[in-house]
């Protein structure tokens, strides 16, 4: 008989769960990937998908002694090391952006302190303060020092910022009703996929209203 301590290995309404959770993941890393902007960092859908990850990795190192169960074990590995590799996906997808935008982040979360650890988590609000600092230090001594001090500072119009007049695909969420697009009304439709400017539906997209593909 299969010990209480095994029993989510077949426990059909955690699956369905984890199904949820995984489903959950991949929308993020999908948003990310095809966002021309840094989204927020979806801190409680990583932080339950590493506690799954835990959670199950403790029960296949106690399983996979047991006989019975090492197939079921074998399984719950091959969905670990997925999960692995799309919380990977994200947080690589995040970390380029930040390269590419970290000074126009800086100044957003200097601009608006009470959401900045939404968009960022901690580490990467480190990260991308050392990366400033290192990327400043490399054009002072590698250029600003051979030129006359006038042009040496840099101002707003010359800081790299995300092109957000970019075309995406999107697909909504729930049916939205009408909603103004460049002068245009478009009836928003859940079954329905849409070819648009990515800054008209910004809100909706980090609002979890709708869905890049």
């Amino acid at each position: 008989m299969m010990s209480d301590e095994y029993s989510d290995f077949n426990n059909n309404k955690n699956n369905n769960k984890e199904l949820t959770l995984l489903d959950k993941l991949k929308r993020a890393w999908i948003n990310e990937k095809y966002a021309p902007n840094l989204l927020n960092y979806e801190e409680d859908i990583i932080k339950e998908v590493m506690e799954k990850i835990e959670e199950k990795e403790s029960l296949c190192a106690s399983a996979i002694s047991n006989i019975n169960l090492q197939f079921t074990a074998n399984i719950y590995e091959m969905e670990i090391e997925r999960l692995k590799y799309i919380i990977k996906c994200y947080l690589v997808q995040r970390i380029k952006k930040i390269d590419k935008f970290y000074t126009s982040i800086l100044l957003q979360i200097e601009n608006d302190e009470d959401d900045s650890f939404k968009l960022l988590s901690e580490f990467e609000i480190n990260y991308c303060q050392k990366y400033k600092a290192l990327m400043d230090g490399y054009f002072k001594n590698t250029l600003l020092n051979s030129i006359p001090k006038d042009f040496q500072k840099m101002d707003s119009n010359t800081i790299n910022r995300p092109f957000l007049n970019t075309f995406v695909f999107c697909k909504p969420r729930e049916d939205l009703g009408d909603f103004l697009v460049d002068d245009e009304t478009i009836d928003f439709k859940k079954t329905s996929i849409y070819f648009l400017k990515y800054l008209p539906i910004k809100s909706l997209v980090e609002g979890g209203k709708m869905d890049l593909i």
